[in-house]
Order: C-alpha cells, then sequence, then structure tokens
C-alpha cells in the first residue's frame, strides 16, 4: 500500500538530484547563470531555481553585479572546463593530439595516469622562478607601455618592451632599445626598474614583425619600409 506512494517522492528527489548536479557542472564551467533560462531549461518555476541557487547550493553559487549566478569565489579552486582550450592555446600545446576537443581532453584526464594509452615527455624549460617578480613587472609594463632600464650584460639598458615570447623552453624580452628591436633573456634581466612616469606609444612595425616570426631572431637582413622610411631590426641573440 505504502509503495505506490514512495515511488512519487523517489522520483522527484532524482529529479531534484539531477537538475542539481547539472547546475553544479555548470557553475563549474565557469559562466553565469540566468535563473529564467534554468527555469525554461528544467521546467520548473523560476522560485524553484531561486531555492536551488540561494538555499540549496548555499555557499557554492553566488549572485554577480548583473544578478546572475556563478562559482563562489572562494570555490575557483580549479581551471573551468571552458578555459582548457583557451590555455592549451597560450601553453602552444592546441595541436599535441590529433583530437583537440573537449571529451577528448577531458577523458584524458580523468583516466589515472597508469591507464591511459598516452604519455607526453616534459620539454626541458628554464626556472624561471627566481625571476617571477621581474617577469611580472615586465608584463605589466608591456600592457601599460611604460619604458623599463636594467642591466644586461653588465650594461645599463633603456627599453620599450613589446613582448614575452617563450621558445625552446626559454623566455625572451622582444624590446626596442636605441630605435632597434632586441630581445633579452629575462633570466639574465637584473635590477629592473619600471618608469611608471613615462608612456610610449609601441610601434605598428614592430608588432607585425614580431607576430610575423616564429622564432625571436630579429636580423638586420630584415627591413621594412614604412612610409618612406626603412626600420631595421638589429640581429639580436641570447647575447643582445
Amino acid at each position: 500500500m505504502n509503495q505506490p506512494a514512495h515511488r512519487p517522492a523517489s522520483a522527484k528527489g532524482e529529479k531534484l538530484a539531477q537538475r542539481l548536479s547539472h547546475i553544479l557542472a555548470l557553475l563549474h564551467q565557469g559562466g553565469s547563470l540566468d535563473k529564467h533560462q534554468l527555469a525554461q531549461q528544467f521546467g520548473v518555476d523560476v522560485r524553484t531555481i531561486e531555492r536551488d541557487l540561494g538555499e540549496r547550493l548555499r555557499d557554492i553559487a553566488e549572485r554577480n553585479p548583473e544578478g546572475q549566478w556563478q562559482l563562489a569565489r572562494h570555490r575557483r579552486s580549479t581551471i573551468p572546463a571552458q578555459y582548457l582550450h583557451q590555455y592549451a592555446q597560450l601553453a602552444g600545446t592546441e595541436h599535441l593530439f590529433p583530437d583537440s576537443s573537449l571529451p577528448y581532453l577531458l577523458g584524458q584526464l580523468e583516466t589515472p595516469t597508469p591507464q591511459r594509452a598516452t604519455q607526453v615527455q616534459a620539454t626541458p624549460h628554464e626556472d624561471l622562478e627566481p625571476q617571477s617578480t621581474t617577469f611580472a613587472l615586465l608584463q605589466r609594463a608591456i600592457e601599460q607601455h611604460h619604458e623599463c632600464r636594467f642591466s644586461y650584460k653588465d650594461k645599463p639598458r633603456l627599453a620599450q618592451p613589446y613582448r614575452l615570447i617563450h621558445k625552446n623552453g626559454i623566455w625572451y624580452l622582444a624590446a626596442e632599445e636605441s630605435a632597434l628591436l632586441k630581445n633579452f633573456s629575462v633570466a639574465l634581466v637584473q635590477g629592473l626598474q619600471v618608469d611608471k612616469a613615462s608612456r610610449f606609444s609601441p610601434k605598428p612595425e614592430h608588432q607585425d614583425y614580431i607576430n610575423s616570426k616564429d622564432d625571436v631572431w630579429f636580423t638586420s637582413s630584415h627591413y621594412t619600409q614604412v612610409g618612406g622610411t626603412f626600420l631595421g631590426c638589429e640581429k639580436s641573440t641570447l647575447f643582445a
């Protein structure tokens, strides 16, 4: 007699669990959720979604300034799934596997290492941790177009930074010095001082040249005519 009454309650509980699990998955993907869209998606009242997010998922979900819901800030300890492809592009590994789809990548991550059918041997990289402060300062100087002073190979330098480039395990700074585009090994930059009082306008020809290069060796044989003048790039390597 009690069995038929139990089944609807069980089915209701299963639907609630499935709905909350789906909402949790959406939150962990890093996006913002609209309660009206969720209500339509799950076929429930908006107040039910508000109760899910504000009560059942309290301390997990939080409302943002736009009134939508997102993963609570203190819960954001992992990279959202939607950023995996962007991270692969940033790290230059987007074409590492023949299949770069998100399901494939997630499947590889969820498979224990001993059971994976693939293995990637690590490429040697320099340890730039002692220069982490220098790296961060250079990054901000590039973003804000501030000139930099530093010592490099025991020589004082005044440079306008353009880009931080990683090549063959080494980080380089592409910068203009004395009207010439050069590169400097970040590990050898000493006594960096960012002149926050000065700003420079990046030259489009330098930016285009850096973007067109697949390496960091800027050669004097490469000249570009811009506005009737010739702009040369000095051959500069690790020993700029």
